[in-house]
């Protein structure tokens, strides 16, 4: 529905759901699954065998969405078993013409030719004999559970795959196609899983379906996304915070809560985004998590001698690495590590593209160059960024779930933007002006003794709490 509306668009699957459909499946006992035409996948592909495929009767029901291919839509060849053809002529027309000529051999072999109405036998010669094809299938299960997950992570790898990721697949979209689908074959064929391949196959990887969810489709960018949880998020906030009174409302009350409930909200979030009024601007949420995967990254030790086959390139941010590739913002330790420290600005100041490069700062300064004119403020704030509060953030060091929520985490507590530039001063001259004006506060709330106002008491042992405690800590 959506591709007849917008032809040009790619449709991405979500990577969660496609991963939650494929496990429940290989989870399953029922060995019965898709209707698999191994011709039509021989014609597309000489590699695979046409004698591998499943040999119990298909489930015409069982399909992950679409629709099946009708019988007359399936390419001629297709016959997975050969059979053997036997015509026997009209007995009648036989018996006259021994009669006539006995001894004539070849006018007989012309009228076994000649006739009209032969009967024609077709046997089919199956690869195994009854017995042993029988005692196979009973034996057989859809997926061994050691295997599954192997089988995951190869869709996973096909799935993350894209031209502009050097060193991890073929460059161009038809040779990814082609590398995943011999990749997962050869696995099937090596461990004898015909039933998962034919799955497989007529599910995610015959054509019509391997568009709707590899993401090397569209070669010339590649999606900031991999889940549908930011729709997930809008539609859960329509059912909370609009229609928990209504069960199943009416279509023009809830186009009226669109318009009226729903858009102004968007409209005035995305005003503060873009505007600079000189108050706190609510942020991107991705930013948080961004900055995470960041930390770990650069504090994870490059155990494996850097050899040809990692290559961080800085200027377009690509590594040949394996977890750059399947990283949420692609981004790996190599990359990281290749860069100059960078300030807390640059979390909120750094653009995302879905072409080269694929992250844009001017902070991202590969290290074998010289070092930027604001480098001493990078190597000021490297406390702030390796070693302050994130560091506490995640004190197991494990990468998060790739499914977290993305519209749902909490927002970061990212630096002042003031701060960053009075790290420009010295030492002293930091020093200096705090001392300044904490005597000037000093003064003011001298002054306010005066009037008695228990009110700003409380303020102030309030709002400075941690900076009270850190006073008595230190005269004491």
């Amino acid at each position: 529905m959506s591709k007849s509306v917008w032809p040009t668009a790619k449709i991405q699957l979500c990577w969660w759901h496609l991963w939650k459909a494929i496990r429940e499946r290989l989870a399953k006992s029922k060995l019965s699954t898709t209707p698999y035409k191994p011709a039509r996948a021989n014609h597309e592909f000489p590699f695979i065998d046409i004698l591998f495929a499943p040999a119990g009767t298909a489930d015409a029901g069982e399909f992950e969405g679409g629709v099946l291919l009708k019988p007359d839509e399936i390419h001629p060849e297709d016959e997975a078993v050969p059979s053997l053809s036997i015509c026997i002529p009209n007995l009648s027309q036989l018996r006259s013409s021994r009669d006539s000529e006995p001894n004539d051999v070849d006018s007989v072999d012309d009228e076994i030719n000649t006739n009209r109405n032969p009967l024609t036998i077709k046997i089919k010669i199956p690869k195994k004999g009854l017995e042993e094809r029988s005692a196979d299938i009973h034996s057989r299960v859809f997926c061994p559970t050691h295997l599954r997950e192997t089988v995951i992570a190869l869709i996973e790898h096909h799935f993350c795959a894209h031209p502009l990721i050097p060193g991890y697949s073929h460059p161009s979209a038809v040779g990814i196609r082609q590398w995943a689908v011999k990749q997962m074959y050869t696995f099937c064929k090596e461990n004898n899983l015909c039933e998962v391949w034919a799955y497989l196959w007529e599910n995610w990887y015959r054509h019509g379906r391997w568009e709707l969810w590899a993401r090397a489709v569209a070669p010339m960018e590649v999606p900031r996304l991999k889940t549908t949880m930011i729709m997930e998020s809008h539609w859960r906030r329509i059912k909370v915070d609009y229609l928990y009174h209504f069960l199943k409302p009416r279509i023009d009350l809830l186009a009226w809560i669109l318009v009226t409930k729903l858009a102004p909200s968007y409209s005035k979030k995305l005003d503060h985004l873009l505007h600079d009024t000189g108050r706190f601007r609510e942020l991107s949420s991705w930013r948080k998590s961004f900055k995470s995967e960041w930390q770990r990254a650069l504090e994870t030790p490059i155990t494996m001698p850097m050899n040809a086959k990692y290559r961080p390139d800085v200027g377009k941010w690509v590594c040949t690495c394996p977890h750059f590739v399947k990283s949420r913002f692609l981004v790996c330790k190599h990359l990281v590590q290749d860069v100059h420290i960078v300030s807390p600005v640059f979390f909120l100041e750094v653009q995302c593209n879905r072409t080269l490069p694929f992250w844009s700062h001017p902070s991202l300064v590969p290290l074998h160059d010289s070092l930027p004119p604001d480098s001493m403020v990078q190597q000021t704030l490297q406390y702030s960024v390796r070693g302050g509060e994130d560091a506490h953030e995640n004190p197991t060091g494990v990468e998060g779930n790739i499914f977290d929520r993305e519209n749902e985490e909490a927002e970061d507590e990212f630096v002042d933007t003031a701060a960053g530039r009075m790290d420009t001063h010295t030492f002293q001259e930091r020093f200096e002006a705090h001392i300044k004006n904490l005597r000037d506060f000093c003064d003011g709330l001298q002054y306010q003794i005066q009037f008695n106002d228990h009110r700003m008491l409380n303020a102030v042992e309030h709002e400075g709490a941690s900076f009270i405690r850190l006073m008595e800590n230190c005269l004491g």
